[in-house]
């Protein structure tokens, strides 16, 4: 940063934001549920079928327990 002078003013510009034209679009978007027919069924690492008992949800994503890790450290995330 500079140190600025007694003298220097800021001048602010509005900015005008536009709002999208379909807000119940948007919110539908975000915010519905997957129906069972929508759901995936194959875990998003190994593209295995993932059987209830085993099976984690996250993120519109469906994983195999041992499948659900840390992709750096590799470890499990609960």
């Amino acid at each position: 940063f500079e140190k600025g002078t007694e003298d220097t003013t800021i001048e602010r510009e509005k900015v005008e934001i536009e709002r999208s034209a379909d807000m119940q679009k948007v919110k539908a978007a975000f915010n519905r549920d997957m129906t069972a027919d929508e759901a995936p069924k194959d875990c998003a690492v190994c593209g295995r079928t993932v059987y209830p008992v085993e099976r984690i949800f996250a993120n519109k994503q469906l994983y195999h327990n041992q499948c659900f890790k840390c992709a750096k450290c590799e470890k499990k995330l609960t």
